[in-house]
């Protein structure tokens, strides 16, 4: 088997596909570039002793000629080949920056991938794709992580969460040895003039400095491929030991020990705080990092037990102020619109409870669905923790009462679990660390001003379970449709900030240059980038920033 298709081969072993025989089924984005169609070749003939599905897919962002005029590359190749071509209709509305549209064409190709039951999208990045992506980082400012440059596998998640895996089969082969492969095989291919523009920084980097630097360091390449997979290494180990801090810091309703989180060296406190940010689908800078590891420590707050601390806003969640919120040692991340933080809103009326169903509330964008337990129901349901968000309850002695979803009232009294005699609820919430920020805009379960369950901190005695539980109440957001799990799994075990999830569209396929993510692309993102300015139309400027992980 020749070199080229061997690598691949055992590259895609590596990830999981084409292992003892099993059926594999990919998407690869194809542009009609050298890159992608060498790997579309070597696929095609992997095909013939493998039991492997190619679909090509191929998006067009409608900046130049139409129709393209690589399209025509594009049919003859994939019918030469007997490979499913995909033409991705264009999105009009997409932003017309490198950035944006990067974002909406790996979300179309993971969404094609899920919908047509692919097990990865495949790109064609390689060698010196990743050399440059080191090299733009550094000049620019990166830290550890940034040094990793391209990886090799990346799990996202398209737009209805369903994960999909991007692999690189390529990294391990270099741009030289791409051409030699489409000129041995005659291969036909576009060349995008996009490529060779100076005005972008990546091409300046292949074009004007690399063969600089090749000239003095004959072994500069190697030594930047083999930095990559030696940190790489070392951040997996540093991955691991965060998963445990992460696990001691965060409780299951997302709040972080702020005691805990002081006693942590200042290395490891920035990489909580950044991965925490991330998982807030933020693309914290390091002076924001910087600024919320100082106000959670101590070194930038006024009052010691009690603050708000602005965070950026999301790009998504233009209609939302979101504040870290600090409270008797304990933070947390909390969402409030405008008028409400001016005190320009009444409380949302209460709603009644659908005993048989689902209750909303709408004004806090919340539902609770109320279930009836049957007697099969009972022999397989595992108990959740009262503090989460789905619990049983015994309802028995409210049976036929008028229960209400709503907010926190003047008067409202609870017995919390253990307790004999009822307490003012704002005791309850200030004893559980819950800030004056955060107590308006609570839901809760109540009868009267008798209050039975607020989800996520506890449940009152009045429906604690005696015998057996009567109901299971699960607060979810209004638009979540998706199933509960407490019939079926184990207790909900502590919420921790994911290291790899839908931000990593952003911070770790940014700035290839190929308008379907394979061709010369230089991957530049690190860990604290924003968009590029160097995009040709509608680029916003920027001011970079300097990176410490």
């Amino acid at each position: 088997m020749p070199m080229m298709q061997e690598t691949v081969l055992q590259n895609l072993k590596a990830q999981g596909l084409l292992v003892e025989g099993r059926p594999a089924h990919v998407v690869l984005g194809y542009s009609g570039g050298v890159d992608s169609a060498v790997l579309l070749h070597v696929l095609a003939q992997l095909r013939q002793h493998h039991p492997l599905t190619v679909t090509a897919a191929y998006y067009n962002h409608g900046w130049r000629d139409n129709p393209p005029e690589e399209l025509a590359i594009l049919h003859k190749t994939c019918l030469e080949l007997k490979i499913q071509l995909v033409l991705i209709p264009t999105v009009l509305s997409a932003p017309k920056t490198e950035h944006g549209a990067r974002q909406v064409r790996y979300r179309l190709l993971t969404e094609l991938a899920h919908e047509i039951g692919a097990h990865a999208l495949l790109t064609a990045h390689h060698a010196d794709d990743q050399v440059e992506t080191i090299l733009f980082r550094m000049f620019r400012g990166t830290g550890t992580d940034g040094l990793v440059g391209i990886k090799r596998k990346l799990v996202l998640n398209e737009s209805e969460g369903k994960p999909v895996s991007i692999l690189r089969p390529m990294l391990d082969i270099s741009r030289s040895d791409i051409a030699t492969y489409a000129k041995h095989h005659n291969l036909l291919v576009f060349k995008d003039p996009a490529n060779r523009d100076a005005r972008f920084l990546r091409n300046v980097i292949r074009e004007e400095i690399l063969p600089q630097i090749d000239r003095r360091f004959p072994n500069a390449r190697t030594s930047m491929l083999k930095l990559s997979e030696l940190v790489s290494s070392d951040l997996d180990l540093l991955n691991d030991r965060l998963e445990n801090i992460w696990q001691r810091l965060f409780d299951t309703d997302g709040g972080l020990d702020v005691l805990g989180f002081g006693q942590l060296p200042r290395s490891y406190q920035r990489r909580v705080m950044k991965h925490w940010l991330q998982s807030l689908q933020l693309d914290p800078s390091f002076q924001t990092v910087e600024d919320t590891v100082d106000f959670l420590t101590g070194g930038n707050r006024k009052h010691p037990d009690t603050a708000l601390l602005s965070l950026p806003q999301n790009p998504k969640q233009t209609d939302k102020n979101r504040f870290i919120s600090l409270y008797k040692n304990r933070a947390k991340v909390i969402e409030v619109k405008p008028d409400v933080l001016a005190g320009k809103t009444e409380p949302p009326a209460p709603m009644l409870m659908d005993w048989e169903g689902t209750t909303v509330l709408p004004d806090l964008n919340v539902k609770i669905k109320c279930v009836k337990l049957t007697p099969e129901q009972l022999k397989k349901i595992k108990m959740t923790k009262p503090d989460s968000h789905e619990v049983y309850v015994d309802l028995s002695m409210f049976n036929g009462l008028p229960l209400h979803l709503r907010t926190r009232q003047s008067g409202d009294r609870m017995i919390p679990l253990g307790m004999n005699t009822p307490v003012r609820l704002k005791n309850v919430l200030m004893n559980k660390g819950v800030s004056r920020f955060e107590r308006d805009q609570l839901p809760l379960l109540a009868n009267g001003q008798n209050v039975l369950w607020v989800p996520g901190l506890g449940l009152s005695e009045d429906v604690r379970i005696l015998d057996k539980p009567t109901h299971r109440l699960v607060l979810k957001a209004a638009d979540d449709d998706s199933d509960t799990i407490a019939d079926t799994e184990d207790a909900p075990k502590v919420v921790v900030p994911a290291l790899v999830g839908t931000d990593e569209l952003e911070t770790d396929l940014e700035n290839t240059d190929d308008k379907n993510g394979d061709e010369d692309g230089v991957d530049i993102s690190a860990s604290y980038d924003e968009p590029d300015s160097d995009d040709v139309e509608g680029s916003e400027s920027h001011e970079d920033s300097t990176e410490l992980f």
